[in-house]
């Protein structure tokens, strides 16, 4: 599939990215048209009408079944996203509601034995917290990327700990990812790291990617680190490493 949506991409005339496979474009008449690809998701952007409508249109010879979405709301990868002037807002209050849902019906917090049923309910809130940290709630990486660390054996504890989490989700469901006036004249990236804070020896990483003037991170990460380093400027180093 990757390689048939790229060559349809490639035969209307964008061009695949160097440093990205999965991002395509092309200038026409002073015109930028944009392709980010995920799979079968497209999300397609253009100051020319006429060049998406063109897209559109050539797509809709190969893929029969294509469906699209236009507007200021949009759901894209789980999220829902509002655009409008100067303002882009990310949230995924569908995810939030299952995941709430999943929660109250496994009562984490009467929880007294790690079972087999359990361990796979853990398992599966966490990923999901995860996902939601990742793409709208980054004020949730860290204790998502800790807990995600434990998923192979979690404890009664763990347990506790995930179940506090959703508990502040659920608190907080309306917080939403606003990234206002975005410049794309320059990105800040700042990355840390915590040496040896984990039961292994290892350290945790973290970065988030920042575009202009914006509040809101584009991209962040929070990360168990793969090497046990020897002092905290190597696990600084490895940080950089991976923000990089």
């Amino acid at each position: 599939w990757f390689n048939e949506i790229g060559n349809a991409l490639i035969n209307f005339g964008l061009k695949r990215s160097p440093v990205d496979p999965a991002f395509y474009s092309i200038n026409r008449g002073g015109h930028t048209l944009s392709v980010s690809t995920h799979v079968d998701d497209l999300i397609v952007t253009s100051s020319d009408e006429n060049l998406k409508s063109s897209l559109k249109a050539e797509l809709e010879k190969q893929f029969k079944d294509l469906s699209t979405q236009a507007g200021s709301k949009i759901k894209y990868l789980g999220m829902e996203i509002h655009i409008s002037q100067n303002r882009l807002t990310f949230t995924q209050n569908e995810l939030i509601e299952k995941i709430i849902e999943k929660w109250k019906l496994a009562s984490l917090k009467n929880v007294s034995k790690v079972t087999t049923e359990i361990h796979a309910i853990y398992r599966s809130l966490t990923m999901s917290v995860l996902y939601l940290a990742t793409r709208a709630r980054p004020d949730l990486l860290f204790n998502a990327s800790m807990l995600a660390s434990y998923c192979s054996n979690p404890t009664i504890a763990d347990v506790k700990r995930l179940h506090r989490l959703i508990r502040y989700i659920e608190n907080t469901k309306d917080y939403k990812k606003t990234i206002d006036n975005p410049s794309l004249t320059y990105l800040y990236v700042f990355s840390d790291a915590a040496w040896n804070s984990h039961p292994d020896g290892k350290g945790h990483s973290g970065y988030s990617i920042f575009i202009g003037d914006s509040t809101a991170t584009i991209a962040a990460k929070s990360v168990k680190q793969k090497i046990i380093t020897p002092a905290a400027a190597h696990a600084e180093l490895e940080a950089l490493s991976i923000s990089a």
